[in-house]
């Protein structure tokens, strides 16, 4: 089988956008790393990139009205986000006629309108 090209394009924003189609697979995979991990912390930060990511699920479930991940479920597929020492990252998968759905939580998780104040108090305690 002929192995599949892979778009790179390096957007306006700074960040890099990597496109790998395969038309007999109908899933998408679509996946955000941010350079910030724990490296990136000092001594009096520790945790707090950790925390940021568990705010990003918060403040989208505030503006969805449910958790983010009920909402890629609901379309059959799966979403999750993890920090490294190097980097955090926010992935998920589901049905590739389901992208743009996908795209659209991607977004919200990664650019929230406000963080959940009354959140913030039960996250430090989570992390």
């Amino acid at each position: 089988m002929k192995e599949k090209a892979i778009n790179i394009s390096n957007l306006n924003s700074g960040a890099t956008a990597l496109l790998h189609a395969d038309p007999i697979e109908p899933v998408v995979s679509l996946q955000a790393w941010v350079k910030a991990g724990s490296i990136y912390e000092n001594s009096s930060e520790y945790g707090r990139l950790h925390l940021l990511e568990h705010m990003l699920f918060q403040a989208a479930e505030t503006h969805l009205g449910v958790p983010p991940a009920t909402v890629i479920e609901s379309l059959g597929g799966h979403l999750n986000a993890f920090t490294s020492p190097d980097e955090m990252v926010v992935h998920l998968s589901l049905p590739s006629n389901h992208w743009l759905e996908g795209l659209k939580i991607l977004t919200q998780l990664l650019f929230p309108k406000s963080f959940p104040e009354h959140e913030l108090e039960k996250e430090k305690e989570v992390v």
